[in-house]
């Protein structure tokens, strides 16, 4: 042995020398190389006399088999090229006595601190840090953890437990992801849960994937918006019990946002018997008019099911509603206080919306929409200009449409005949326009016709000062 050739020439005397036992007479060998790494001489060569007497002068000489057919070996920790031959075995112990190099096992104290301390950095990786950093330092603190072992290993001969602490941190690690994904899951299930009565589950999903929406403030966007309520139903309310009011309008209002959630609405608010929402926010929405007015369609038509279920009671069986629609831009976000705030829709279109909805009234129209709705739908739902209006409020005037439904051949003359009508009436002539307008009333029995017969009767008996510009302005909210 090299350090035992070293020492046995210094002519010291090592006296009696006591390994490190455990209670067992078992002691850790520190091996210096791989098997066969130690010269060896063969049984011939020593029985012939034919090898240097230099090779074990001064040497410790130990007697073996080294041939791997007598199975005289042993797997050993570095057992790279094969097993190591017992008496190799042997050699290493004597060179691990001799160099005073004993390997040492961490104790179960210091694995236990190494375990605490391992469950604490995973579990925080976790908790206070995103997938995308805690990953990569999880698989860093391993890697500096097999470091600083071998490092201890070479330099101290202290073995650091290779099994529990790693074991430990990947498991924090995991159980701490899996109690993560159930606390955000359940709590976005509430979320959902929650706002499902108001926008649908994509737009929650995108509430909850960007937090910030949910902040003080707003941004400009071109949107839509859209109001409805029941008409006459003031006098409805007056009529029935608290009671009877509640049942009714839960109904109502759930059939109705099951309608707006549908189409990718966002539910603002109920506003007594109205109901606001507005398309575009918090999610873009592509084709935003289309879907507001399909809708409103959808709405509309769920109105006689509704009926005929409370077709008994006296005062909801015969109820009917009005919608007014506008685009354009409008400020969306969080407004309010620190303390309480909506996310809502303001502006001038905000305000044209609900106008519009009231001229449903004067018009005896159902679903009335602006003149930027009416442009971006006109290629698939059948509209009809209803009039150039001044609503209160506002000193400039805008045309109005009224929304009916799909194209057929059927609105195809319809549109038609009441285009040649409503031609004549803006181009100041009046008694050609009235003629039409009963022909157009013979084929249709329209209820804006029987709107445009009084008022074009009254425009003959009484003509407006010159310049005609075939504004209607009015004074009703």
């Amino acid at each position: 042995l090299p350090t035992a050739q070293k020492q046995l020439n210094t002519g010291k005397n090592y006296g009696p020398i006591r390994p490190p036992v455990n209670a067992e007479g078992e002691f850790l060998i520190n091996y210096f190389g791989t098997a066969h790494s130690i010269p060896s001489i063969s049984f011939v060569d020593v029985y012939n006399n034919t090898f240097p007497i230099e090779t074990v002068k001064n040497k410790i000489i130990l007697i073996g088999e080294m041939d791997a057919g007598l199975h005289d070996d042993v797997y050993v920790p570095n057992t790279f090229q094969g097993p190591m031959p017992g008496v190799e075995v042997h050699a290493n112990a004597i060179e691990t006595l001799l160099t005073g190099k004993v390997l040492t096992a961490s104790s179960w104290t210091l694995t236990t601190v190494l375990i605490i301390l391992f469950a604490g950095l995973g579990t925080t990786l976790v908790m206070y840090l995103r997938p995308l950093v805690h990953l990569p330092l999880l698989g860093t603190s391993l890697v500096l953890y097999l470091a600083m072992a071998f490092m201890l290993f070479r330099n101290n001969g202290l073995i650091l437990n290779m099994l529990y602490p790693p074991l430990t941190l990947t498991t924090a690690w995991i159980i701490g992801n899996a109690l993560k994904f159930l606390l955000i899951e359940g709590e976005k299930r509430f979320a959902i849960k929650a706002f499902s009565h108001y926008v649908s589950d994509s737009l929650v999903g995108k509430i909850i994937t960007d937090p910030h929406k949910l902040q003080l403030g707003g941004e400009k966007k071109y949107m839509t918006v859209s109001f409805t309520d029941i008409a006459d139903f003031t006098t409805m309310s007056e009529a029935v019990t608290p009671e009877e009011l509640r049942d009714f309008l839960n109904d109502y209002f759930d059939t109705m946002t099951t309608c707006i959630t549908k189409q990718e609405g966002t539910l603002d608010k109920y506003i007594g018997d109205a109901i606001m929402c507005f398309y575009g926010a918090p999610l873009h929405t592509p084709n935003h008019e289309g879907k507001a007015c399909a809708a409103a369609l959808e709405m509309h038509r769920r109105i006689p099911a509704l009926r005929k279920k409370w077709e008994t009671h006296p005062h909801f069986g015969q109820f009917s509603i009005r919608t007014g629609i506008a685009t354009g831009n409008m400020a969306v976000g969080n407004f309010g206080s620190q303390k309480r705030f909506d996310y809502t829709v303001i502006g001038d279109k905000v305000n044209l919306a609900a106008r519009i909805e009231g001229a449903n009234k004067v018009y005896s129209t159902e679903i009335c929409i602006s003149e930027e709705t009416y442009h971006a739908v006109k290629e698939t739902y059948s509209c009809r200009i209803m009039d150039n209006l001044q609503v209160k409020g506002k000193q400039d005037a805008v045309q109005i449409y009224e929304l009916r439904g799909l194209h057929s051949e059927q609105e195809r003359l319809f549109v038609q005949s009441w285009q040649k009508v409503y031609t004549l009436y803006s181009a100041g002539q009046f008694a050609e326009a009235l003629l039409s307008l009963q022909q157009h009333q013979v084929s249709f029995h329209d209820p804006l016709g029987e709107v445009y017969l009084v008022r074009l009767q009254k425009l003959i008996q009484h003509p407006p000062m010159a310049p005609w510009n075939g504004v209607f302005k009015m004074n009703i909210k």
